[in-house]
């Protein structure tokens, strides 16, 4: 279990931003008035010894006086007649006020949360819900982040639990509680909530400032000279990214990808950033979607059928765009009107959003090369050890496969630290990240090639000034753990399955929603149609289930 970050500490470091001149020293005062704060009175030697105590930060003596003496010329400190350190009278009032306005913040976010969690989870109960979603969920996160972003421009890696695949906290409670509280938690982490955003990143700051303080003077130097004088990074975009950049995955998911994109505007004056998408990369989007089109080929979306696909948990982000895209025309359209444009113009619709090919003609030779071939036999054992039925196919593997080692070679000079990089995989695939870790576990001095959107844009924060708006992407960002989740293909079979043997019949569109809503939905139609193959049966199946539907809506008419 993660520990809670001194209330204390949280109210003064919210006002350190990552990207000003100063931040670290500013930062180390913060520090130290926080300590004085929290025990009265302070002997400076005491002050040097706490800081490696509790934050295991190691200052000279000549540094620490140094600080000692700008808070006392600030007003801050003042010095008793015995020697030790007190904050003044005038300077406690103002950190009291502060300290107020954390606990009335944290008092309000939590409030929050109990309405929500009233709303869609009003068995469990809200004190103890909310102290297990802080300390088993939240603050194991912002830890997460915050060591991960210290990975990022440090180089030093940390044995971290599994938190950002989610489950394991979702496992706390029964099987029917786990959606709602899913939904509970996403609605939380609004970015578009003041105070939710506030208490979250206050959090995050602090972590990742302590987390920062173990590192050499001389990486903080580094650091500091990049931010200052700027840096070249190229993003090389999994097929996850721009299924998202094209709209298809769930719609907060989306966003989250566009806030990423929008942050890259920003920071077009100060860094310069420029995304990419391999050949194989694209090859592998047109080819999902090409399977995508079949299987919707023989579904007929009317309007009633539409209007119920668009809502499906079942069904994918690609699928439900079709849906929405058909229900907002009024008809059915084919398959070819709304996916052939994407699989037809793919690149030109990517350079819209700032997206181009890399195409080198090293990249054929990869699929042979032997590093390559050895990393797609053993994740290949890997998934079907790890994921049965679940695990990625062959393509898939080699796709990433590739798309890894050509990255990683793309990096000629050894670098000290990961911020010194330039080249980036982008991605929001978690076994593809895990690939990555297992590569570095395997090598001491690898540094990580895979990026999560939201470590990215953490990292962001020594270019970008603090704004709403890249608050809001912060947030966005620290969300996607929540949003995407293994989708559960199989169900989305069994759904177009009966959506396929439904458009055979005849005036299917004069049929109210609910009816067919009550159809796909039907578990024990879903159960039987799962393991049936012939048509015929499939069809006979859900003449029964349309049978038993009319029966129960005139037995609930009489």
């Amino acid at each position: 279990m993660s520990q809670p970050l001194p209330t204390e500490l949280v109210s003064l470091i919210h006002h350190l931003h990552l990207n000003e001149a100063g931040w670290w020293d500013k930062g180390i005062r913060q520090l130290i008035v926080s300590l004085v704060w929290l025990n009265g009175t302070m002997r400076p030697d005491a002050v040097s010894r706490a800081l490696q105590e509790q934050y295991s930060i190691t200052l000279e003596t000549g540094e620490v006086r140094k600080h000692l003496q700008i808070l006392s010329s600030a007003g801050i400190l003042v010095a008793m007649p015995d020697g030790s350190l007190k904050i003044t009278e005038t300077e406690l009032k103002n950190l009291e006020l502060s300290l107020k306005r954390s606990k009335d913040e944290a008092d309000e976010v939590r409030q929050v949360f109990q309405r929500l969690l009233q709303t869609h989870c009003p068995s469990l109960d809200v004190p103890s819900t909310w102290l297990l979603f802080n300390e088993d969920l939240l603050l194991p996160l912002i830890h997460e982040m915050g060591a991960k972003t210290f990975e990022m421009i440090s180089g030093t890696r940390h044995q971290l639990e599994e938190t950002t695949t989610f489950p394991s906290f979702l496992e706390k409670f029964a099987s029917d509680i786990q959606d709602p509280l899913r939904t509970t938690i996403i609605e939380f982490l609004n970015p578009r909530n003041l105070s939710v955003r506030s208490y979250v990143l206050n959090n995050l700051n602090t972590y990742f400032f302590l987390e920062a303080g173990n590192m050499n003077q001389n990486s903080i130097a580094a650091l500091l000279h990049i931010a200052e004088t700027g840096h070249s990074l190229k993003l090389f975009l999994d097929t996850n990214i721009i299924f998202s950049i094209l709209g298809f995955h769930n719609n907060p998911s989306n966003e989250a990808v566009q806030s990423l994109l929008k942050v890259v505007k920003q920071l077009s004056d100060k860094i310069n950033i420029q995304f990419y998408v391999l050949p194989i990369t694209v090859t592998e989007t047109k080819r999902s979607l090409d399977v995508k089109k079949l299987d919707l080929a023989n579904v007929k979306f009317s309007p009633n059928i539409a209007s119920v696909a668009a809502e499906l948990e079942e069904f994918s982000g690609a699928s439900r765009r079709f849906a929405e895209a058909c229900l907002n025309a009024g008809r059915a359209l084919t398959t070819e009107e709304y996916f052939g444009p994407y699989l037809n113009n793919l690149l030109t619709i990517l350079r819209a959003h700032g997206v181009e090919l890399y195409n080198d003609p090293q990249l054929n030779s990869y699929s042979t090369r032997q590093q390559v071939v050895d990393d797609i036999l053993l994740s290949q054992q890997y998934e079907e050890n790890r994921w049965g039925n679940r695990a990625k196919g062959y393509d898939k593997i080699s796709h990433d496969m590739i798309l890894w080692h050509f990255v990683s070679n793309l990096r000629n000079s050894p670098l000290e630290a990961p911020f010194q990089a330039e080249e980036w995989i982008v991605t929001i695939d978690y076994r593809l990240l895990g690939f990555d870790e297992h590569k570095q576990s395997q090598d001491t001095f690898r540094m990580p090639v895979c990026l999560h959107p939201s470590g990215l844009i953490q990292m962001f924060q020594f270019w970008v000034p603090r704004s709403a708006e890249f608050e809001t992407a912060l947030i966005t960002g620290f969300q996607l753990p929540f949003l995407f989740r293994e989708f559960d293909a199989d169900a989305e079979n069994v759904t177009i399955r009966i959506l396929q043997t439904i458009a055979l019949y005849e005036n299917i569109e004069n049929v109210p929603r609910e009816t067919i809503g009550h159809i796909i939905l039907n578990q024990a139609l879903r159960d039987r149609i799962r393991v049936e193959e012939e048509k015929a049966k499939q069809i006979d199946l859900v003449k029964e289930a349309f049978l038993e539907v009319n029966i129960k809506i005139t037995q609930e008419l009489v």
